[in-house]
């Protein structure tokens, strides 16, 4: 009856109650107490009530699986019962003139003994929570369980009286079956000892023969050790269930953040370094362009601005990576004055700018090559003297290198750098080496910076087993140093193999897989500019159709492409019959996530270059893949579909990134008068231009109109991004604008304002179609 109002809305307990007092009051008149009868079912729906009432009150109305609910179900079982036991006791005392206090201890036993093992049983039988909605396996489970307690305990009782072996078995149970089993096995146990004592069998029975009273007090003792010999270890068991659980939820959710942040990461990476690898490889062009003093100087300020944006993204790809415990170190042989060498080579000019020393001074003692990560040890350098540079006025910056006393096996070395800055106080220098931390937040907008150069070099040095620190005075200058230990190389410089170098090598016949077009010509000219024959595929199955018909010394794939992915391409290529199934292909990806890394090298693929293309990795890889090739020597010319030069020509003039003269204009004539001088001699490359992007632009616009009818919001992204591009192309900014707010709210599955948006679109493209024809009618 308290399991029914527990599991029952308050609302409900009057019926419930009358209708328990009128089955227990039509019990009572069978034995002919009708006014008796009419007492103890009045104490009966009192202690029933006062139950219910407490229990909710403690918050075991539902669950019982905390020690501390238990416990407090316990003690409302073991303290209510004192109450309704003095009232039937007392009202037998006033009928019968029967002794108060044994009446008082049979029914107080008897009671507490029914609470405490019908009530845990019935709850825990009918918390569909606790049985995971397995149903029938768990039903199964513990009559299964309860069988065998029950089958222990016959013997126990009947056959082997004074082993008690049903306590083993009943523990069994417990651990088995948590709170479920405890109780279902706990009240088969009981009704197996009440109904072997009615029999006069076991040793309850045998204890008082003729006094039935003591022996249904011991039989009740023996219930109640039995429940708190099981019940409490049960809520034990499930409370530490429950808490197993929200540590498993909670790590899977954790791996679900760190997952979703190195996805994020990779997109991002993918999103920005591959525009980068055009704005840095055009700068690269345009520099050995023959441009007049004001405009290299603008290429220069590009270039310059391109290469502090990749910076940023490289720290935050190492800082992620370091924080995960991912950072990749290399083991190789390597000159310590060559990479002292190229640390000066790239922050001498910083320093000549600013009127500063820069000084390098290495121990007499310190060997030429070493072996260990030469790129992580540039980076450090790189980063401690450039900040150096930053933030000193006027004086030097001085570079020192010297080899520490051996301990044991490893060889340690000290680099320094110490500057005559700004300088930093003591307080401050404690939070140096934290993630997004400088001395003061005025020198982030004073000196710019991120915040993270320093937290990374801990993690660099750390990493290679060393130790970073700085002395500092305020006004005076500082010290950053660090220890690593390094490895003695064998090898003489002779012998070394350059670590970063611009090395061509050999001619080699390449194919190209790039859907970019930007990318297509940056790519086609560097290498074609070196000595190397080139052809060009848009899309996977372009390749795998060239690489079938011809052979090529290495394939260079892009990952992410229409039609077929870079992925599948290599492993169609790799199924083809040796000598085209055995081409070296590399993949060009702006995916830095290891993980990436692993299944493009899982998919048969040599190596990854990175976007943007570091061209020393590129010309080295070239010479280190490509093979002899009895091709090699053919004229082949950049093929394909797509290959368009002047739309190729179209999208190196968008890739420098013009700032329009007029906004609200619908074509920039800047970036218009730039694309007319990237003219080649077959033709008006910008009427070819024009007349491309009038015919696909009103063809993608009847489709995205098509899609925002359907509702398709990743078709609605797709289509703005595209359209976005070709504006972006011809200085069309309005409707780059417009386009990138139908992306944006696309890709939140936000359609509302789509509509409107796209008829302003309509009309803007209206606009620079009358421009175009405008622009291009004048001389």
């Amino acid at each position: 009856m308290v399991t029914a109002l527990l599991r029952n809305k308050p609302s409900t307990w009057p019926i419930l109650l009358l209708l328990g007092a009128v089955a227990g009051f039509a019990a009572d008149l069978v034995t002919d107490v009708s006014f008796v009868g009419l007492g103890l079912t009045a104490c009966d729906v009192f202690e029933i009530l006062v139950v219910a009432i407490l229990a909710t009150r403690a918050g075991v109305t539902s669950s019982t699986d905390s020690i501390w609910r238990m416990a407090k179900l316990a003690a409302i079982c073991l303290l209510v019962p004192t109450l309704s036991a003095a009232g039937g006791a007392g009202l037998l005392v006033l009928v019968y003139d029967v002794p108060f206090l044994p009446n008082w201890t049979t029914w107080y036993l008897g009671t507490a003994c029914g609470l405490l093992t019908i009530t845990p049983l019935l709850l825990s039988w009918t918390d569909q929570a606790r049985r995971g909605g397995r149903g029938r396996e768990v039903i199964v489970q513990m009559i299964v369980l309860a069988g065998l307690v029950g089958a222990v305990g016959y013997a126990d009782f009947n056959l082997l009286p004074d082993l008690h072996i049903s306590f083993p078995f009943l523990l069994l149970a417990t651990f088995s079956g948590r709170l479920l089993g405890a109780t279902t096995a706990a009240a088969t146990l009981a009704a197996v000892a009440i109904w072997s004592t009615l029999l006069g069998h076991g040793h309850i029975a045998e204890m008082a023969p003729d006094d039935p009273v003591a022996t249904v007090e011991r039989l009740q003792l023996y219930i109640v050790v039995v429940l708190f010999s099981t019940l409490p270890v049960a809520a034990i068991l499930e409370q530490r269930d429950r808490l197993m659980e929200k540590l498993r939820e909670t790590t899977k959710a954790a791996q679900a953040a760190a997952t979703a942040k190195s996805e994020f990461l990779a997109m991002m990476s993918h999103e920005i370094r591959t525009p980068m690898t055009s704005v840095l490889g055009m700068t690269d062009l345009l520099m050995d362009a023959d441009l007049p003093a004001k405009e290299r100087g603008y290429i220069g300020r590009i270039r310059t601005s391109g290469l502090h944006l990749l910076a940023l993204i490289n720290d935050v790809l190492d800082f992620s990576r370091a924080e995960a415990g991912k950072l990749d170190l290399e083991r190789i042989d390597f000159s310590l004055p060559e990479v002292l060498e190229h640390v000066r080579s790239l922050l001498a000019p910083q320093a000549a700018d600013r009127g500063l020393e820069l000084r390098f001074e290495r121990d007499a003692h310190s060997p030429p090559m070493l072996m260990g990560d030469p790129t992580r040890l540039s980076q450090v350098l790189i980063n401690l003297v450039g900040n150096a540079i930053k933030f000193t006025q006027r004086g030097s910056v001085t570079v020192s290198v010297s080899r520490l006393p051996k301990e044991g096996e490893r060889e340690r070395f000290r680099f320094e750098v110490r500057d005559t800055g700004i300088g930093i106080s003591r307080e401050k220098q404690a939070v140096l080496f934290s993630a997004f931390s400088q001395a003061d937040s005025s020198t982030t907008r004073q000196y710019g910076g991120s915040g993270l150069g320093l937290a990374i070099c801990k993690k660099l040095v750390e990493a290679k087993g060393g130790q970073i620190g700085v002395e500092s005075v305020e006004g005076v200058g500082s010290c950053f140093w660090f220890e690593v230990p390094l490895a003695l190389s064998a090898k003489t410089p002779s012998q070394a193999k350059p670590w970063s170098s611009l090395a061509p090598g050999p001619p080699r016949r390449v194919l190209l897989v790039e859907d970019v077009e930007t990318n297509q010509l940056l790519i086609t000219d560097m290498l074609r500019s070196h000595g190397h024959d080139v052809t060009l595929a848009v899309n996977g199955l372009e390749a795998v159709a060239l690489a079938t018909r011809e052979r090529f010394d290495v394939v260079l794939m892009d990952v992410q492409m229409p039609v077929m992915d870079g992925v599948e391409a290599t492993r169609q290529i790799r199924r083809l019959p040796a000598p085209a199934g055995e081409v070296p292909v590399l993949a060009l990806t702006a995916n830095v996530m290891a993980a990436e890394r692993e299944r493009y090298l899982a998919a048969g693929m040599n190596g990854t270059l990175t976007k943007p293309i570091d061209w020393s990795q590129l010309f080295e890889a070239l010479a280190r893949y490509g093979g002899s090739s009895d091709s090699s020597a053919s004229q082949a010319t950049a093929s394909g579909p797509g290959a368009d030069p002047a739309l190729l020509a179209a999208d190196a003039a968008a890739a420098l990134g013009a700032t329009p003269a007029d906004i609200d204009s619908p074509i920039d004539p800047a970036v218009f008068n730039r694309l007319r001088r990237l003219q080649g001699g077959s033709g008006d490359l910008t009427v070819k231009l024009a007349e491309l992007f009038v015919r696909d632009t009103g063809k993608r616009l009847t489709e995205l109109r098509d899609a925002v009818h359907l509702a398709d919001a990743p078709a609605v992204a797709r289509m703005a991004h595209a359209i976005k591009g070709s504006a972006a192309n011809l200085g069309a900014q309005v409707m780059v604008r417009i386009c990138a707010g139908i992306e944006t709210s696309a890709e939140a599955a936000d359609l509302e304002t789509t509509p409107a948006r796209l008829n302003e679109l309509q009309r803007e493209f209206t606009r620079a179609c009358d421009a175009l024809a405008f622009s291009l009618a004048a001389p």
